[in-house]
């Protein structure tokens, strides 16, 4: 008989050697979000290593002990536009990789990124999901999670020359 040893899965801040990964996650994230039709991996290699470094970010991982990850959550602590003194954390990308949705790596992040708002004393975390076509809405999934709906947003492109204004 052969034995199955389960790998841990871990939730944890991400480091240097995880942005291989998330810039993956990030193209695959881009290919989902309407008005990323040009993403520069060099770029957003550069910004990631930012967010990992910045202290009003928080930038979560989940991943099998040893392995690379395939989940992501980033936020970060911002004041709000009308009221700076209130602070929230924002999220800005979360991103299950496809062959692993359905599991906990979902709701382990929001938990993790709650946990980190509140350390920082931080009362209220925003979260938000990507409607398209092609794949299931995570609404329902954060409504589970305690969140009420605020706000929507809206997009629409007003111009496909990229170099003038």
């Amino acid at each position: 008989m052969i034995e199955t040893i389960e790998t841990p899965t871990l939730v944890r801040q991400a480091h240097d050697l995880d942005v291989p990964s998330l810039v993956d996650m990030g193209m695959q994230f881009a290919n989902h979000y309407p008005v990323a039709s040009e993403v520069d991996p060099y770029a957003l290699d550069a910004t990631i290593r930012q967010l990992i470094a910045n202290d009003d970010a928080a930038v979560l991982v989940v991943s099998h002990q040893g392995s690379d990850p395939y989940a992501v959550l980033v936020g970060m602590e911002i004041g709000l536009w009308f009221a700076p003194d209130t602070r929230v954390a924002s999220e800005l990308a979360w991103w299950v990789d496809p062959s692993h949705r359905g599991g906990s790596a979902g709701v382990r992040l929001i938990r993790a990124f709650e946990r980190w708002a509140k350390a920082r004393g931080i009362e209220h975390v925003c979260m938000s999901d990507i409607q398209t076509n092609d794949s299931a809405s995570a609404g329902p999934l954060i409504e589970r999670q305690g969140y009420q709906l605020q706000e929507r947003s809206y997009i629409k492109r007003v111009s496909t020359d990229h170099g003038s204004s």
